[in-house]
């Protein structure tokens, strides 16, 4: 029995049971990892309140917004090379890294000469070198673990995930606990990435033998003209997720930032799980495209969606009834005013996990300029309403105008997907979307007893479960067989 598990969670074998594997373990790294920075996060909260917690999540979108170059989608590109032409994998790693090292450097140097001219909120500019060497070392941990995903050993990215995380909830409560101060996070939260990232490439270190020798400056050539649309898409991806905070910043106070950061988190580690899936799938659509195979793109998409669909829509329907309780839970009565922009958020969630899944499958068919009209739509119109509804309607207009963005970018990404593949969106997900309606009637009548919000979730989670056993939802049969 240990040896079939063993066997399972270790090696490839057949495709179903190298996503299923690899899902396994991505689903499990990120369950640990951010859960142990959850309870980090929470607490920082509660030490710092809204306004030092307000300081510490602009410095992150800050850095996070000037980040986006620091890759420029090489290490999915890297991914992809790895996969399609693995007799040259020595030369792709070598040349991705030193690109990436040059593109580190621009980034770091943009973040702490030119970072301080851009911010007016009090107390920013001291977290931004911790915050951008912090930048660096997690962009390099994302590099290796590149490396691992062309190899379907998702394992190394959990194990590194855990570690990492883990390492930065205990750096970071002993920071707060001895200096509680946002400066003082930053300085824990980033020593955690640093530790985390060495021990990752020790793990990987035998990948990176002679990585100072194999650069190919054709190659090189090859990646960047790859890249650049990887580069737009992530300024416009960054613009879609950071600029909210930046535009809070200039317009509100610092006790804004501290709700729109509180409202915000919860989903942008929702926003993760279809991330998941998707790099798991990743290597094996790309093998399908390599073959001209874009049936087999089109069945395993339109799945891939569907089982999205399971995780997206209970989390909106739940999410939007104990929107308030879980609010004040998670964060205490201070942030009570983040529970209607984060109501407002969920309802992102279908956008983003279908859109998560089709990203991917236009990314491995090489199509990646499509990237640039839909994140640059949706940038532009996240900027335009931002200006517009953050003065007057505050935390509030800020989300409406992430959801609106994100109908504009993730509309344009179905289009295009539908054109190249002509698979069905959310046909199949009929019976979900009626159990997560099942489940969200019963959580609203059973919080008016007034229990506390965990037992009322506990009882939407089996309440939704059941429903799709009784409706006998064929992908979670799909999932058991």
């Amino acid at each position: 029995m240990l040896e079939k598990i063993k066997s399972f969670l270790f090696e490839n074998k057949t495709e179903k049971q190298i996503i299923a594997k690899n899902t396994f373990w991505l689903t499990f790294g990120m369950i640990v990892s951010r859960s142990l920075r959850a309870i980090m996060i929470m607490y920082a909260a509660r030490v710092l309140g809204t306004e030092g917690y307000g300081a510490f999540s602009y410095a992150l979108s800050f850095a996070g917004l000037f980040g986006v170059f620091s890759d420029m989608g090489l290490s999915g590109i890297l991914t992809r090379q790895i996969v399609q032409e693995p007799e040259r994998e020595k030369t792709y790693i070598s040349t991705t890294f030193f690109l990436k090292l040059i593109a580190l450097v621009v980034t770091v140097s943009i973040t702490i000469f030119v970072g301080p001219y851009l911010t007016n909120v009090a107390g920013i500019k001291e977290l931004l070198f911790a915050i951008s060497v912090l930048l660096a070392f997690d962009s390099l941990r994302n590099f290796a673990f590149s490396i691992a995903r062309s190899k379907n050993k998702m394992q190394v990215e959990s194990g590194g995930g855990i570690i990492t995380d883990g390492l930065i909830t205990l750096l970071g409560v002993v920071a707060l606990i001895i200096f509680p101060s946002a400066k003082f996070l930053a300085y824990g939260y980033t020593a955690g990435v640093i530790i985390g990232t060495i021990i990752t490439f020790f793990i990987l270190r035998k990948d990176f033998i002679g990585v100072f020798s194999h650069f190919n400056p054709s190659i090189a050539r090859t990646l960047i003209v790859s890249s650049w649309p990887f580069a737009l898409m992530g300024l416009f991806g960054g613009l879609m997720i950071n600029i909210d905070t930046l535009i809070i910043g200039w317009f509100r106070t610092a006790h804004d930032l501290g709700l729109y950061g509180a409202a915000q988190r919860p989903i942008l580690l929702l926003y993760v799980l279809p991330g998941l899936f998707s790099v798991s799938m990743f290597p094996i659509i790309s093998k399908y495209f390599a073959e001209k195979n874009m049936e087999a793109i089109r069945i395993r998409v339109e799945k891939a969606i569907a089982i999205t669909m399971l995780g997206a829509l209970p989390f909106l329907a739940g999410g939007i009834v104990v929107g308030v309780p879980l609010t004040v839970f998670l964060f205490s009565d201070a942030f009570i005013g983040a529970a209607l922009p984060l109501q407002i958020l969920l309802l992102t969630l279908p956008l983003v996990f279908a859109g998560t899944i089709m990203g991917n499958a236009i990314f491995a068919c090489h199509k990646q300029k499509v990237f640039i009209v839909a994140y640059g739509s949706g940038a532009v119109a996240n900027i335009i309403l931002d200006l517009l509804l953050i003065p007057k309607y505050g935390v509030v207009g800020s989300a409406f105008a992430t959801l609106v963005s994100q109908a504009f970018s993730n509309g344009w990404l179905w289009i295009y997907t539908r054109k190249m593949i002509h698979f069905k969106l959310f046909a199949p997900a009929k019976k979900i979307a009626i159990a997560s309606l099942g489940m969200a009637i019963v959580c609203l009548v059973f919080s008016l007893f007034s229990p506390h919000v965990l037992v009322t979730i506990m009882v939407g989670g089996i309440t939704y479960v059941s429903l799709l056993f009784i409706l006998k939802e064929p992908l979670v049969e799909g999932l058991l067989n």
